[in-house]
């Protein structure tokens, strides 16, 4: 039986009137924690010292129009032990005021114990004593994270790294063990004998064009009456076995972190850029899977095994793009012929997929590009195309056929998983879907088929992308687990996370897996000590995918608003994705977004209609609503915040 991954919440003490739960604060100073039957509002005179992510016991103390209220009478368990901010003087007294506003608290420093700050720095500090209704929060300064010396401007990137807790330094030890790593394939053949070597085959990869990894390679050609897609991975694993330091550190770190002024990887860069790197004309160590496919997209049969590999070509996605477009000549005929095979059959795969339930949702990336001093020059968006599908059904078929083959030996392993969105997600969802004119009912069943007609009803339209985020949120989040429940969104039956093990943990563990299974050595005490922690490694490469996007999200926010403060005063073009009582958020063709405040739509009085999500003016009968391109003029930006403000640039009444 599986056990379902749930959020922590509060539940009541049995005969003793408290609850138990999770502290959600606000930067308002006030919080609330979830419990059965509704939240628990807490003021701020009722934290009791309490901080945001603490596990606290609640009192109940007043119920009302407003719902509940308690009181922290006791904190179980602190989750904060370090405080980011800025360091500040007030008289005598070295203040650290908190970067995230919902710490709530002040921690004061004994001057002699600053490191010799200076105000306005951005320091990273231990909690000595935690705040109380009696007494202040004490602080010890550990770190100066970055040297500022005012106290205004967006918070370095650095700051941001330092709270989320990312490792930014490899060990001694690890970097040690990677000086002793070596690329050996004649070895390599003779210590694996199950290893093949198919440096003979035309393989290449297909990446950004300013990658500097490369984790995944293709071949594709036509035998007999199918077609064999090979999927050439990184062979991460024989580099990094379990309980090594390297290993050690790629635990802890879980992932590699996106951020626009460059990359935390993972792995030591000796490995991730160069040794496991599938780069073109070098011999590599790979896992391959032959994928022995029908012109329909179905896989008749595979092959798993360890090889040795040389890439033909490096490709970008733009190129392949471009090429299988017509816009510009494949580099040979060799390439014409495996890219519009590789063409061809991924999309008889994706066709497959679609056809079982699997969802496509419309998304556009942007990238914040830095100069080496970190100051953003431009933002680049990119959004899917033809080389960008290719690759992804390529990858997303090599992982269920590993999933599939170590679901079917009953293997442990980690799976990647995605639950059935709950019923009460989509019943937020129809009065939206209503106001732009979709008629799918809200009685439709919870099924990825009643996704895909509302995806392909807003295909096209202003409000596609808007559409696709209002569904994005009603899903649940996807996260790694031992028991294989499978993928709602993929309508996988079995996944896994195989194909990026350069920047994922969890793919590494699939690898060893894998490797054990087909070698016939799990019983080996290495994979057997890591199997038995396998279920709290997939919390922890969960928690560490969660903790890297956010880092990564907030990051980018304020590079954003640092490159959109030089354009104050601009006309932009933009489209309203979402309306509130307060006003219109305005998203640019660039993914900056802001808001229009409703007091500077100083021509009208202005209500908002909740039942078609809309302001109304009530003397002209204007209406802005959810999917209006509009021409908005940046008026200011709150660089420490990341906010940007907007207004239009023209009234029409």
């Amino acid at each position: 039986m599986s056990k379902k991954r749930k959020t922590p919440s509060a539940k009541k003490a049995t005969n003793t009137g408290f609850v138990v739960g999770r502290l959600f604060a606000t930067k308002k100073s006030f919080g609330f924690v979830a419990a059965d039957g509704g939240d628990y509002y807490v003021s701020r005179h009722d934290m009791n010292g309490a901080m945001n992510g603490d596990t606290v016991s609640l009192r109940h103390v007043a119920s009302g129009g407003q719902g509940r209220a308690g009181r922290v009478v006791k904190i179980v368990q602190r989750v904060n032990d370090v405080l980011v901010g800025r360091y500040e003087m007030f008289g005598a007294l070295g203040v650290v005021v908190p970067r995230d506003k919902r710490i709530g608290y002040d921690g004061f420093v004994d001057v002699e114990r600053s490191l010799k700050a200076q105000p306005g720095d951005w320091v990273k500090a231990t909690i000595l004593t935690y705040p109380t209704r009696y007494q202040s929060m004490q602080v010890v300064i550990t770190e100066v994270i970055f040297p500022d010396g005012g106290t205004s401007g967006p918070p370095p990137v650095e700051v941001i790294i330092a709270e989320h807790n990312l490792r930014t330094e490899f060990s001694p030890a690890a970097l040690e063990e990677v000086g002793h790593c070596s690329m050996d394939a004649d070895k390599a053949l003779r210590d694996n004998t199950l290893r093949r070597d198919i440096r003979d085959r035309h393989i290449f990869t297909i990446d950004p064009v300013d990658a500097r990894d490369f984790d995944d390679a293709i071949s594709v050609e036509r035998i007999g009456g199918t077609v064999r897609l090979g999927v050439h991975i990184a062979d991460v694993s024989t580099y990094v076995p379990w309980n090594g330091e390297i290993d050690r550190e790629t635990r802890e770190r879980t992932t590699s972190v996106y951020l626009p002024t460059g990359v935390i990887p993972m792995l030591p860069e000796r490995l991730s850029n160069d040794l496991c790197s599938l780069k073109p004309g070098v011999d590599r160590l790979a896992f391959s899977v032959d994928m022995y496919l029908s012109d329909s997209g179905e896989v008749e049969r595979y092959e798993l095994y360890q090889s040795v590999i040389n890439s033909t070509h490096r490709y970008s996605y733009d190129e392949i793009h471009d090429a299988l477009k017509g816009a510009i000549p494949f580099r040979d005929e060799t390439a014409r012929q495996a890219l519009t095979c590789f063409a061809e059959i991924t999309d008889a795969v994706g066709g497959v997929r679609f056809a079982r339930g699997g969802l496509e949702f419309d998304s556009v990336e942007s990238k914040v590009h830095c100069d080496e001093r970190g100051v953003p020059t431009e933002i680049v968006t990119r959004s899917k195309n033809k080389a960008t599908e290719m690759i992804e059904e390529a990858m997303i078929l090599a992982n269920e056929v590993v999933a599939g083959y170590l679901a079917g030996r009953k293997c442990p392993t980690v799976y990647r998983v995605h639950e059935r969105p709950d019923s009460s997600a989509l019943d937020s969802l129809w009065p939206y879907l209503t106001e732009f004119g979709y008629r799918i009912g809200a009685d439709a069943e919870v099924s990825s088929k009643t996704f895909q007609n509302i995806l392909h009803a807003a295909e096209g339209k202003p409000e596609e992308l808007y559409i696709s985020s209002l569904l994005l949120r009603a899903l649940k989040q996807a996260y790694y687990s031992v028991e294989p429940t499978g993928h709602f969104g993929l309508a996988s039956e079995y996944y896994t996370h195989f194909t990026s093990p350069i920047r994922r943990y969890p793919d590494l563990i699939v690898h060893r897996i894998l490797a054990g299974r087909l070698q016939n050595r799990l019983d080996e005490p290495l994979l057997k000590e890591m199997i038995e922690e396998l279920a709290a490694l997939c919390e922890r490469c969960s928690v560490g995918e969660r903790n890297a996007e956010s880092t990564e999200r907030e990051a980018t926010k304020y590079k954003i608003a640092e490159y959109m403060h030089s354009h104050i005063g601009e006309a932009f073009a933009g489209i309203i994705t979402n309306v509130a009582g307060f006003g219109l958020f305005v998203s640019l063709e660039n993914s900056a977004s802001g808001l229009i405040h409703k007091e500077s739509l100083r021509y009208d009085e202005w209500s908002y209609d909740a039942s078609r999500h809309a302001l109304v003016g009530r003397e002209t009968n204007t209406r802005y609503r959810v999917g209006q391109k509009v021409e908005v003029i940046l008026v200011s930006v709150n660089l420490e915040e990341g906010q940007l403000d907007f207004e239009f640039k023209e009234v029409e009444v």
